[in-house]
């Protein structure tokens, strides 16, 4: 087994079907809930804070059609709630998409594989660690960004596969960029490869979207839940891509240690 480029975005767009729905519903649901917040943030503000803000006008704070009469606080704690409920959803559809089993990743065939259950608390812990290590990931690769932007790239690309690891694994931050470190090694041309089509399939669908959206311009609300839409299914897309990719370099890892044991039982006496 390989890591073909080619190749994962064909297994991953195969794995889209069906039994994704309720993941896609869920992202659409959590996304609708972070433009809620978002917007109703932008809507509590007081003029003399809005005219501070760069690109935001009187004009687009009047077309904030998902915002609702919240106080700011308010707005803001929904939008933390749609933060962390996208993770834990963006999570979830990991698990549906990778075809790891979970600790200790033996890998199953086909879409009838049975996964370990997660009770609350598990749920809780994976998404507690995804969040933390979105934050500690968004910081990196900004920095890294500043700095010339090619060390952004490169920070990206070495820990591409964290949040893999914690949602099969269920691993902890630490551990899970020190796997993701590990797993990209000898690979980490294609790896970026990967993120970068990943990114674009993300935009290519939400453009689709917001070509939809304007098409329906008439209706602001409806524009809105169209680019919701939209956005939810380029997630999943890029997630199928990232799945299939994170599959395949477990193969190769395991084949790998597979040949190191194989050499190692033939030179013992």
């Amino acid at each position: 087994m390989v890591l073909a480029v080619g190749g994962s975005i064909s297994e991953g767009l195969d794995r889209l079907g069906g039994r994704l729905i309720p993941h896609l519903l869920g992202l659409f649901a959590v996304i609708l809930l972070v433009q809620v917040g978002t917007q109703s943030q932008l809507a509590a503000q007081s003029p003399d804070v809005i005219a501070d803000v760069p690109l935001v006008t009187d004009a687009f704070v009047e077309e904030l059609p998902l915002a609702v009469d919240l106080s700011l606080g308010a707005a803001w704690l929904v939008w933390l709630a749609g933060v962390v409920s996208f993770v834990a959803v963006s999570l979830l559809a990991f698990r549906a998409l990778s075809e790891r089993a979970g600790p200790g990743g033996e890998p199953t065939e086909g879409e009838g594989r049975e996964r370990e259950p997660l009770d609350a608390g598990a749920l809780v812990g994976m998404t507690l660690s995804g969040v933390v290590a979105s934050m500690v990931g968004l910081f990196a690769v900004g920095i890294g960004l500043a700095a010339l932007v090619v060390p952004g790239l490169v920070v990206a690309t070495l820990f591409a596969f964290t949040h893999p690891y914690i949602a099969t694994d269920r691993l902890g931050v630490v551990e899970a960029m020190g796997r993701s470190y590990e797993l990209t090694k000898g690979h980490r041309i294609r790896v970026f490869a990967i993120l970068a089509v990943t990114v674009l399939a993300f935009y290519a669908v939400t453009t689709v979207g917001a070509l939809f959206a304007v098409a329906v311009g008439g209706l602001p609300i409806a524009a809105e839940l169209v680019n919701v839409a939209f956005g939810a299914v380029g997630w999943l897309v890029a997630l199928s891509i990232l799945a299939a990719a994170f599959d395949r370099l477990e193969g190769v890892r395991a084949e790998r240690e597979a040949k190191s044991e194989g050499i190692d039982d033939e030179l013992l006496p």
